[in-house]
């Protein structure tokens, strides 16, 4: 079985092959050891120093081109924000156009 060890005795029959040590024989340091490979490497950091100039160049211009999109999202909106506001404008002005042309044909016919 791929979680237990051999029955060795009747004591320590199916114990768990991965089960931390007892309390009494438990360190506090019982994990530092275990690496599972995806841990970040920040005892490894390249000094600044070391970075060649074209990498350095590369990353401004990632930088700056996410800036960019930013900037264009931005831009995006405040756009729609503005068409919307265009559109309400122009509603408000067809209604008062008809309202004042029902008003006035209103008093032309009044007045044949």
């Amino acid at each position: 079985m791929a979680y237990f060890r051999e029955p060795s005795g009747q004591e320590d029959a199916y114990a768990r092959q991965f089960s931390p040590p007892p309390a009494d024989e438990q360190e506090e340091d019982f994990y530092d050891g275990y690496d599972d490979g995806f841990d970040e490497l920040t005892e490894q950091e390249v000094p600044e120093a070391d970075i060649p100039p074209e990498e350095k160049a590369r990353e401004r211009r990632r930088l700056f081109r996410i800036a960019a999109g930013f900037g264009d999202l931005g831009a995006s909106i405040l756009g729609v924000l503005v068409i919307l506001a265009l559109v309400a404008f122009l509603i408000a002005l067809l209604r008062f156009l008809s309202s004042d042309f029902s008003q006035t044909f209103s008093l032309w016919l009044n007045r044949l």
